[in-house]
């Protein structure tokens, strides 16, 4: 089994051009990174952020995939994805 990560952040319009999305590497250091910029008091919480990086660690183990999606401050969007292959489904 291996894992194929994505991260995307920009303006929510733009978000339906896949051509535009770059691939990440951790999901921790991802949430991390953003949650500064996160439009929600609650999304930025650490003690969230970590039960949400345990989550899924344990939905990939399982051979699920994982997605979230943030709001930003103005009007932008940040979509983290990681996919499972195979994936259990």
């Amino acid at each position: 089994m291996h894992h194929h990560g994505y991260v995307w952040s920009g303006e929510k319009a733009q978000f339906d051009h896949e051509g535009i999305r770059r691939p990440a590497e951790r999901l921790g250091e991802q949430l991390a990174e953003y949650a500064r910029r996160f439009a929600s008091d609650q999304d930025r919480d650490s003690v969230r952020l970590a039960v949400r990086s345990v989550s899924a660690v344990d939905r990939l183990r399982q051979g699920r995939d994982v997605s979230l999606g943030f709001y930003l401050r103005q009007s932008q969007f940040l979509s983290l994805a990681l996919v499972t292959c195979p994936n259990a489904a």
